[in-house]
């Protein structure tokens, strides 16, 4: 770092910013990984009972 109290902050708490940017992008990816089988769910392989489907 070039200015010496950014240096020290870094040092401090560089941990917890990574941890953070990589909790941020496990929560992307989990995100996307629900929109994609929302997306591409089949319908028939669902049961029944799961979607509200009343059989008479």
């Amino acid at each position: 770092m070039i200015e010496d109290f950014a240096s020290r902050a870094w040092a401090e708490h560089h941990k917890s910013f990574a941890r953070n940017i990589a909790d941020a992008a496990h929560a992307v990816g989990v995100a996307i990984e629900r929109l994609s089988a929302r997306q591409y769910d089949a319908p028939w392989k669902r049961s029944a009972a799961k979607d509200g489907a009343h059989c008479a």
